[in-house]
C-alpha cells in the first residue's frame, strides 16, 4: 500500500508535526508500506525521516495544489506512483487531497487529521474565518465521518457543536514513540524541572513556567530549569530571565536531538508541558505537569495521568482545580516513596499512547475510510474566493503607516 502524505504547514524549528509524520513514516515503512510526503519544506527535517521515505518539497508552489488547473499539471510532472491513501495533516492539506483525488484514477481513499488544539478558527476575526472557509466547507461536505480524524474528545465535541451531533468523527490519539527502549539509569536531581518546546505563541505559557520558577526559589527551594528549545520567542524569554535575576537558575540548551532525548532526562525531578513530549518524559521514569496551549493563566488538570486520554493539553468542561506552580510544589515536596508512585502512575498511563497499540489502529481507520466526493462547483468558487482572500490576506500583513 501506497500512502501520499500532504504537509503544508513546516515551520523553521521542530515540532510536533515533523515529529509526527516521522513516527507514522517509521513504523508504516518497517511494516513494509510505501511513503511519500509532498510538504513545502520537509527536506530541512530530513534527519528526522527514514532513508526510504520520498520527499518532495515545492516550496510556496505547493499552494498550486490548491487549483485543480494547476495540480493536474503539476501532479504529471512530479511522476508519483498512485497513492491508495492520501493523508493530510491540515485544513488546506485536506483541500488538496480532493483535488488530487478528482483526478487520480482509480481514487484513492483520503484522511483528514487536525494535530492542532483548534480545526476552527477560535478568534473572531473576520478574515481568519475567510481565509479557512472553502477549506471547512470541503471537509463538512465532502469527507464521510470515518475519513476525519480527531486526536481527541475535545476535536469531536467541536466539530459536532459545529455540524450536528449526527457527525462523528473517529478518535485517534496521538501515537508516540518510547524513547526510553533500552532503559534509563536515573538519577533525579531534587528541583530539577526540564521543559522541551518550540519557543513559539502556542507555547507561550512558557513564560508562566519562568514566573513559577521564581516564585518556588523566593521560597528557599533550590529550583533550576533547562529548556529544550528554540523559536521566535527566545530573545524575548533571555530578557525575561534577565529582568527577573534569574541567570543562574534558568539554561536554554536549544534544539534536543531525539536520540539524546532519555539521557536528557536521567537528572530530571519533573517535567512541565504539553503535547505527545510529556507522555515521552513519562515513559523515561519522569513525571510531569501539563499546562493548557495558548494559555497564560497557570491553570492546570495536574499530571498527565489526571487528563483524558488523547488530551495533551486542552481544557474540558470541568473547572482546572490545580495550578501549574501548585503541582511543580506538590511533586518536589513528595516523600520518596509517593514520588516514586507518581512516577509509576504518569508510565502506566503513558503506555497507552504507544506506537503499536496506535498504529494497528490507524491502519483499521484506513481501511474504513473513503474517497473523498467530489464538487466542481466548489472547486470553481475557491477561484473566486482566492481572488478575494489573497488582497486582502496582503493587506492585513501590511504594516500600518504612521502619518
Amino acid at each position: 500500500m501506497h500512502f501520499l502524505f500532504i504537509c503544508s504547514i513546516f515551520g523553521p524549528t521542530t515540532g510536533g508535526i515533523q515529529t509526527l509524520i516521522a513516527r507514522m513514516s517509521k513504523w508504516l515503512i518497517e511494516k513494509g508500506y510505501r511513503i511519500t510526503l509532498l510538504s513545502n519544506e520537509a527536506s530541512r527535517y530530513r534527519v528526522l525521516f527514514p532513508n526510504e521515505i520520498r520527499i518532495i518539497d515545492l516550496g510556496e508552489h505547493l499552494r498550486d495544489f490548491c487549483y485543480y488547473h494547476k495540480a493536474k499539471g503539476a501532479w504529471n510532472e512530479l511522476s508519483i506512483d498512485r497513492p491508495d491513501v492520501i493523508k493530510s495533516f491540515s485544513l488546506r492539506d485536506s483541500w488538496i487531497s480532493s483535488i488530487l483525488s478528482s483526478f487520480i484514477v482509480p481514487a484513492p481513499k483520503v484522511l483528514f487529521g487536525n494535530y492542532f488544539p483548534f480545526i476552527f478558527p477560535q478568534n473572531r476575526n473576520p478574515f481568519s474565518y475567510f481565509a479557512v472557509k472553502p477549506y471547512l466547507i470541503n471537509l463538512v461536505k465532502n469527507f464521510d465521518n470515518n475519513s476525519i480524524l480527531c486526536m481527541d474528545n475535545e476535536q469531536i465535541a467541536q466539530f459536532r457543536y459545529r455540524y450536528g451531533q449526527h457527525r462523528n468523527p473517529v478518535f485517534w490519539p496521538l501515537p508516540v514513540d518510547n524513547p526510553n527502549k533500552h532503559g534509563l539509569n536515573r538519577t533525579p536531581e531534587w528541583c530539577h524541572i526540564i521543559s522541551i518546546a518550540r519557543l513559539e505563541p502556542m507555547k507561550r505559557g512558557i513564560f508562566h513556567t519562568l514566573e513559577v520558577v521564581g516564585k518556588l526559589r523566593s521560597k528557599g527551594y533550590p529550583v533550576k530549569w533547562t529548556v529544550y528549545g528554540e523559536g521566535s520567542l527566545k530573545n524575548e524569554l533571555i530578557n525575561r530571565i534577565n529582568t527577573l535575576g534569574l541567570q543562574e537558575a534558568v539554561f536554554l540548551k536549544g534544539e534536543l536531538a531525539y536520540s539524546d532525548f532519555a539521557k536528557a532526562m536521567s537528572n530530571a525531578y519533573l517535567f512541565v508541558g504539553g503535547g505527545t513530549t510529556i507522555v515521552e518524559t513519562a515513559l523515561c521514569g519522569v513525571p510531569g505537569v501539563m499546562p493548557f496551549a495558548y494559555d497564560m493563566s497557570g491553570d492546570s488538570y495536574g499530571s498527565l495521568y489526571n487528563y483524558p486520554f488523547g488530551n495533551l493539553g486542552m481544557r474540558t468542561a470541568k473547572t482546572p482545580e490545580t495550578t501549574i506552580e501548585d503541582e511543580v510544589e506538590r511533586i518536589i515536596n513528595l516523600p520518596k516513596e509517593r514520588y516514586e508512585e507518581e512516577v509509576k502512575m504518569n508510565y502506566e498511563y503513558a503506555l497507552a499512547y504507544s506506537m503499536d497499540n496506535s498504529m494497528n489502529n490507524f491502519l483499521k481507520i484506513v481501511s474504513n475510510s473513503s474517497v473523498s466526493r467530489i464538487s466542481y462547483r466548489l472547486f470553481f468558487y475557491y477561484y473566486l474566493h482566492s481572488l478575494i482572500e489573497r488582497p486582502l490576506t496582503k493587506a492585513r500583513r501590511s504594516p500600518t503607516r504612521k502619518i
